[in-house]
């Protein structure tokens, strides 16, 4: 695990493992500073005016609900997923970005985390396979990582052609 940072070309060297680790643990600092942007953020009691159905098959199976919420005497409407509200909820909190009131969630686990955990589990499955299968990246390979173009490179170790090899010179 040799990491090398080369300051007159500003370029990082990562073995297959160590960029395995950048990739998650930049995923994890994405999700947590999206998530950082809601500690500027205010709660308010929206009012639900109605419950529908997105643009699922057949139009039946996306839920949603629509929602009115006051800011500073400025009314605000959205529609977020219903999220297994039962339908004789009135009122719910909502969750809204002090710079922003516009922008909104339901203030509950689903409306907080679900799009954040969706989102890190389907990139983590991708980035998971992409380094767990031997025919993408190979042992040795050494992943380029650069301010100038091109800003991500992939150099696989070179491959000794063998007896067996069907088409070895």
């Amino acid at each position: 695990m040799d990491l090398k940072l080369t300051s007159t070309t500003h370029t990082m060297k990562l073995s297959k493992i160590q960029a395995y680790l950048f990739f998650l643990f930049s995923l994890i600092a994405i999700c947590i500073l999206y998530q950082a942007i809601w500690l500027f953020s205010k709660t308010t009691t929206g009012e639900i005016l109605n419950f529908g159905t997105g643009s699922g098959r057949d139009y039946k199976h996306v839920e949603n609900v629509t929602i009115r919420y006051r800011v500073q005497n400025k009314e605000y409407l959205n529609t977020y997923l219903r999220n297994d509200l039962e339908g004789t909820i009135q009122r719910v909190p909502i969750k809204y970005l002090i710079f922003a009131p516009s922008i909104s969630r339901m203030d509950n686990f689903i409306g907080n985390w679900g799009l954040v955990l969706v989102v890190f589990l389907i990139i983590f499955s991708c980035v998971s396979i992409f380094f767990l299968i031997q025919q993408i990246v190979p042992n040795g390979s050494v992943f380029v990582l650069s301010l100038s173009y091109p800003f991500f490179c992939l150099k696989k170790p070179a491959k000794e052609p063998d007896a067996n090899d069907q088409y070895a010179w």
